[in-house]
């Protein structure tokens, strides 16, 4: 559990009621990274749905052969600066993470279980509703971000 003030200063959760933030906070934790670590991986199982407190998360997006899977290449995508979200996929259907997370210096952050989330949402379908569009806005602007820089990298 963590305090429901640190959630207040997240934009994701400002169409929370006032009882919403304890009822977030009590599935939330505070969770800590040392530098290279791997926080989940491409086809990991989508359990958690994290925000940066404090440092950088780097996101890869890796592509292996079927044929030979030692042949691989690793594409960078972009990086997680405090306030932002990730995870997304924790919150949609698929259940797997289709990137990879790593810390590139020591970070802090929180992670919420997202069956949970998901389980809260269904208790109020406007916060439901609402929550849905937050994790469509965030994934939205990462796939915007990610076509800036491969159009730059084209050139």
């Amino acid at each position: 559990m963590i305090s429901p003030e640190k959630l207040r200063r997240y934009p994701f959760f400002s169409f929370l009621p006032a009882n919403g933030y304890e009822k977030v906070a009590a599935i939330a934790e505070q969770v800590e990274w040392a530098p290279e670590e791997v926080i989940f991986g491409i086809g990991d199982d989508a359990q958690w749905l994290f925000f940066l407190e404090e440092g950088y998360i780097d996101l890869h997006y890796s592509v292996v052969d079927k044929i030979n899977n030692t042949l691989r290449k690793d594409f960078y995508i972009g990086e997680i600066n405090p306030g932002e979200p990730f995870g997304h996929s924790s919150m949609l259907g698929a259940r797997i993470y289709t990137a990879t997370a790593i810390s590139t210096k020591p970070s802090t952050g929180i992670r919420i279980e997202a069956k949970k989330l998901l389980e809260l949402a269904d208790e109020d379908p406007a916060v439901g509703l609402q929550l849905m569009q937050q994790v469509a806005l965030a994934i939205f602007e990462r796939l915007d971000h990610i076509r800036v820089q491969w159009a730059s990298a084209s050139k």
